[in-house]
């Protein structure tokens, strides 16, 4: 007598004529996976455009957390962010609202410091699926940071699923500010070769001008002036007075800093001069603080587990580097058994060698590459959203595949005399810095991208998560397992090895899921995962936990394959054809 069909939902008592189906999709899951990425970076608007900046009077504080308003708010929703534009303590970073009345708003904190008049502003900071350029430009603002970052990311991610969350500026922040100081009188007509963050802003200047005149075309040209590929505003504004312009920048913040303002970035080559009889002297971009790292906190923590796996953001400083480890954090992250999430975070740093040294060897993370650069005109968020997509298109076609050599669009590589030698690079790759290489022509190329994990949990040099790669392939491996265990076994019964088995399945054994893993270790050489495959048949074991009859236990011993990174060769070449071969 045959075993019996195993049906899961059709009863063996079913009398009523004639054909009735069941669909088990256990054994047709192919795990195709869409991999999404990410990217944080700050905004001058509210994300929804519904409104940017909430004007209304405050009538009084009807409980601890409610305030009223003349009038409803428009556009505020459930989720949102509160920031008290006035009174900056009023409201604490990352509050946001819970209900919405007629002409009240009820925040999740204590918000009875805001005061009769104060401005309150609502910011949407949930992911939203962008697409372009121009429409990051109409949920962010022209001009703001995050824009940047989606161009500089399609630019080499042109085709992957991008998410973005805009996160405003800390309230008390500071924007970085910078000055042109023109002086003199052109003896001749001529064009000063301005650039700022790598665009090009030339400003004609003639005879008859006068320093005053000379910065107020500087004034206009700056105005007039947008990315050539976004189409985005320049990250600043400027004013002039008797010849001085000063620079602001348009996002508050130690990100300013980064701005780059420099002169003649082709050099005479390209025949870049300031005109004659005038001096134009640069003083670089400063003085901005505080970057929103509180409420970037906020955001992370109250981030839904949709899988993120390329997320790229702008800043660097230990708070925000922070939140990024703890968000991905094996213990009680995304990359926590519980959770089984995943992703890995891309951010870059501008400095020299020895601040970037600094920088890389105060980190201890796995989940986070930071790419160090100097003097280059292209900004830190730039290279961030940069090479983030192009390790995320890369990782998505194969995440073995090695991540150097990977050219960066719209990155302008810094000048002859600021790149790292290679012996600062070699350095670099042993204290957590990614590196990057420069080609003839000038095109930036991904060098050695790593994590910035060092040190093991006993302060001993480790290099087990040093390779990105490493993170992406375990990524994938572990996906696969998953996705084939659930279709395949989520709803079998279980017994010890030996037992005699249904011929139709529906009862599993140990061994039986052994021989799956096996079969899964041979799938995953063929699509170059892994390696060893005759060693991996010796070392997998499957057997049933010794204290729940209902758990199954693995010991995956798999071997990852690795990447070609260092071709070394000696060249002990001969003068003769019968010189003796040495030992």
């Amino acid at each position: 007598m045959p075993p019996p069909i195993p049906f899961r939902q059709i009863p063996q008592n079913l009398r009523i004529p004639l054909f009735w189906a069941e669909i088990d999709p256990s054994q047709a899951n192919t795990n195709q996976q869409n991999q999404r990425s990410l990217i944080f970076g700050q905004s001058l608007s509210d994300p929804t455009k519904a409104s940017t900046v909430i004007n209304g009077t405050l009538q009084t504080g009807t409980s601890s957390a409610t305030l009223s308003f003349v009038s409803t708010p428009a556009g505020v929703q459930i989720g949102m962010y509160a920031l008290d534009v006035t009174t900056t303590s009023a409201i604490a970073a990352g509050t946001r609202v819970i209900a919405v009345g007629s002409t009240t708003v009820t925040l999740s904190a204590n918000a009875t410091a805001a005061l009769n008049g104060d401005t309150i502003s609502f910011f949407d900071c949930s992911p939203q699926a962008v697409q372009s350029t121009r429409q990051a430009t109409q949920l962010y603002g022209a001009g703001s940071v995050v824009v940047d970052m989606v161009d500089r990311y399609r630019r080499n991610d042109p085709f992957g699923e991008l998410w973005v969350i805009g996160v405003p500026d800390a309230l008390g922040a500071v924007a970085a500010t910078g000055t042109i100081v023109v002086a003199g009188t052109p003896t001749a007509q001529g064009t000063i070769p301005l650039y700022i963050d790598g665009i090009s802003i030339p400003v004609a200047v003639t005879t008859t001008m006068t320093a005053t005149q000379i910065g107020d075309a500087i004034v206009s040209a700056i105005a007039a002036a947008t990315d050539p590929t976004s189409q985005n505003l320049l990250p600043v504004t400027a004013v002039n007075a008797s010849g001085t312009v000063t620079l602001t920048c348009r996002q508050k913040g130690a990100l300013g800093n980064d701005v780059d303002v420099r002169l003649a970035y082709y050099g005479t080559l390209m025949n870049e001069f300031v005109p004659p009889g005038i001096t134009v002297k640069i003083t670089a971009m400063a003085g901005g603080a505080t970057n929103p790292s509180a409420m970037l906190t906020a955001v992370l923590t109250n981030l839904p587990d949709t899988p993120y796996d390329f997320i790229a953001f702008p800043w660097s400083d230990a708070t925000s580097l922070n939140a990024f480890r703890d968000f991905l954090s094996d213990v009680s992250g995304r990359w926590s058994w519980s959770k089984q999430v995943f992703g890995h975070a891309f951010t870059a740093s501008k400095g020299t060698f020895g601040t970037l040294v600094t920088l890389g060897t105060s980190r201890n993370d796995q989940h986070t590459s930071i790419l160090g650069y100097n003097d280059s005109p292209s900004p830190s968020w730039q290279w961030a959203a940069g090479y983030a997509g192009a390790c995320a298109a890369s990782g998505r076609a194969d995440p073995g595949m090695p991540l150097h050599g990977i050219p960066l669009i719209g990155i302008y590589a810094p000048q002859v005399q600021s790149r790292f030698a290679a012996s600062d690079r070699n350095a670099l790759s042993f204290d957590g810095i990614s590196t990057f290489d420069v080609g003839q022509d000038g095109t930036v190329y991904t060098g050695l991208i790593i994590t910035t994990y060092q040190l093991n949990p006993t302060g001993q040099p480790d290099n087990s998560y040093l390779k990105v790669e490493t993170m992406f392939l375990l990524t994938a491996v572990l996906r696969f397992l998953r996705d084939r265990i659930t279709s395949k076994f989520s709803r079998v019964k279980l017994a010890d090895d030996g037992t005699p088995l249904p011929a139709y399945g529906g009862v599993v054994t140990p061994n039986v899921i052994k021989g799956d893993q096996i079969a899964a270790y041979n799938d995953m050489l063929a699509l170059g995962w892994v390696q060893a495959g005759s060693q991996f048949v010796q070392t997998v074991r499957v057997q049933r936990n010794l204290l729940n009859p209902n758990r199954v236990d693995v010991l995956w011993a798999g071997i990852l394959v690795n990447q070609l990174d260092v071709v070394a060769l000696l060249a002990q070449f001969r003068l003769l054809p019968d010189q003796s071969i040495a030992a």
